[in-house]
Order: C-alpha cells, then structure tokens, then sequence
C-alpha cells in the first residue's frame, strides 16, 4: 500500500512539472526581452509628461560634482519635474547602456540643472538616478559596449572637469569610478599646477594617468538631441 501511495505521489508532480514547463511559466518575474527603440521613446514621453503636468518631485541621488576634490553636493535635495517639462531646451539621449535591448532614457534641462536617467524595468519606466549637474553643458555620453558602462564628463568650473563611470543593473545606479583633474593658472615661473582627484581622494599625475588608460574607455559617444 505505501509503494502505491508513493508511485501516485511521484506520478501526479510529474504531471505538474509538466504541465508547468509546457506553460512556460518562469518561477519568477523576468524582465521583457526587448522594447522597440519607438515604444520606448513613447512611453518614456508619457511618464515625462504626466510627472511634469502633476509636478512630481524627484530626490537628486547623484551629485555630479561630488567626488571630485569640491564640496558641492546636493544629494537629498528634491526637483520638480514641473521645471524639466516646462523647459524649452530639454535635450535627450535615447540608448541601450545596459544591454537588455531595451533604451535607456536621458534627459538633460538646463533650466533644473539636473540629468535623468530611466530605465524601463519589467514593463514600467523607472526613475534610475536624478543627477545634480553643473552650469556648463552637457558633453557627449560616451558608452563602453563591452562593460556595458557609461561615461558622464562633467565641467564643474572652466579649469575642472569630472568623468563619472557608471553602471546600469536592474533598476539601480552603481558609479565604478569617479576621476576629476583642475588645471590651475600659470604661475610667475610659467608653470601651470595641475590637480587630480580619484573618487575624491588626491592623488600623484602618474597614478591618475594609469586611472585613467585602464578605465577611460569608450567605443562610441552619443550626441544630444535635438
């Protein structure tokens, strides 16, 4: 009687795997295959649209100036989106950075001194980071296919400039690295002092220099539009 019990046991999950994997049914929630570049675009507008006409407001989670030998840094401070709709020379970047066939979305206003970045995470646009920028405008994102990073460069005055490595997983926001350099003013001998920073911290031009040949890479680099 217990080895019937148990053959009826083992033949009924046996149905039930079965049954499952001709479903197709995943064991958890995966992200979609890939979004067309036109779909993404459209639903990146919407969310842009409906935030901006509701006013949402965004906590800044990156300071593009920070980590790099300045105290500016204006992480936890809110924007509203209200001020990123309503500006006329918003310009946008749309690209896959991540590598899932789907388009990242960036958006640089002037006007709100900040840089979004979204991503569309199983099926809805979500908020990646909201970056406090500098007065200067946006350079080019230069993009590394085989890491799968991108690369900010950032004036924070007219002598200094920050280059921040960054990394898409999921949903979330992680920087590998952060170099920044200031060139400072000729001095009465005609030598010109020049800073480096790595992730804030000072350091020698020749340790920055090897920084910088092993991680400043890039294969191609995105113009903003329009």
């Amino acid at each position: 009687m217990k080895k019937i019990r148990t053959f009826f046991i083992r033949t009924i999950l046996g149905i039930m795997v079965g049954l499952f994997l001709s479903a197709g049914i995943p064991a958890t929630p995966v992200q979609a295959a890939g979004i067309s570049y036109q779909k993404a675009v459209r639903m990146y507008n919407n969310k842009l649209s409906y935030w901006g006409r509701s006013g949402t407001r965004l906590n800044i989670n990156y300071d593009l100036r920070s980590r790099s030998g300045w105290k500016y840094n204006d992480c936890g401070k809110t924007i509203s989106m209200k001020t990123v709709y309503d500006d006329d020379n918003l310009r946008y970047i749309f690209r896959d950075v991540n590598g899932d066939n789907i388009p990242e979305a960036f958006f640089y206003s002037e006007r709100a001194r900040v840089m979004l970045v979204w991503t569309i995470y199983r099926g809805k646009v979500q908020p990646v980071a909201t970056m406090r920028t500098s007065y200067f405008g946006p350079q080019k994102l230069l993009y590394n296919k085989k890491d799968k990073t991108f690369i900010v460069k950032t004036y924070i005055t007219g002598r200094s400039v920050s280059r921040n490595i960054f990394k898409i997983k999921g949903r979330k926001l992680y920087i590998n690295l952060t170099m920044s350099d200031y060139v400072g003013q000729r001095q009465s001998n005609g030598k010109i002092k020049v800073k480096y920073w790595i992730d804030g911290k000072s350091v020698s031009k020749s340790r920055y220099r090897s920084y910088y040949k092993a991680y400043f890479r890039y294969h191609v680099a995105y113009s903003w539009g329009p």
